[in-house]
């Protein structure tokens, strides 16, 4: 697998993509995994997000 694939990002039908959204669980733990968790919750997925318990602060979570 290379890392610098440019393809990554490219377009795939629905009927091209090989795990469908709705069989997708996304867990994210910072702001930069709102744009995949939107998209894999669009698309009939889930996601979960996650925070540091210590700090208790849980506002991006629910965001």
């Amino acid at each position: 697998m290379d890392v610098n694939d440019t393809g990554v990002n490219e377009y795939f039908k629905p009927e091209d993509i090989r795990v469908p959204f709705r069989n997708i669980i996304y867990i994210g733990d910072s702001d930069t995994d709102i744009p995949c968790m939107k998209l894999v919750n669009t698309n009939g997925g889930h996601s979960i997000g996650v925070f540091d318990p210590d700090k208790k602060c849980k506002d991006k979570v629910y965001s």
